[in-house]
């Protein structure tokens, strides 16, 4: 794989779904991802340096709502962490 196919695949991933579940697994190269489908749920698996686009796609295809509140959790997800 390379380093567009894996920025294409983001791109894609989050114009289907803004809120995508996309986790950051440093055991995965740059230039490579994982898409996996658990049912209607699609987990996209990527390295931690796609983050901040991760981040940055979102705001742009799904702006944070003011509706949120504090702690509101608009736009993203509970796996976004490392393990």
């Amino acid at each position: 794989m390379t380093t567009e196919r894996t920025l294409a695949t983001i791109r894609r991933v989050l114009d289907d779904n803004p809120a995508a579940d996309i986790r950051f697994v440093k055991a995965i190269t740059t230039d490579s991802h994982l898409l996996s489908t658990h049912g209607q749920t699609n987990i996209l698996f990527v390295h931690p340096e796609y983050r901040e686009l991760v981040d940055e796609l979102r705001q742009v295809t799904h702006p944070a709502e003011p509706s949120a509140g504090p702690g509101g959790k608009t736009g993203t997800s509970e796996h976004s962490k490392e393990p």
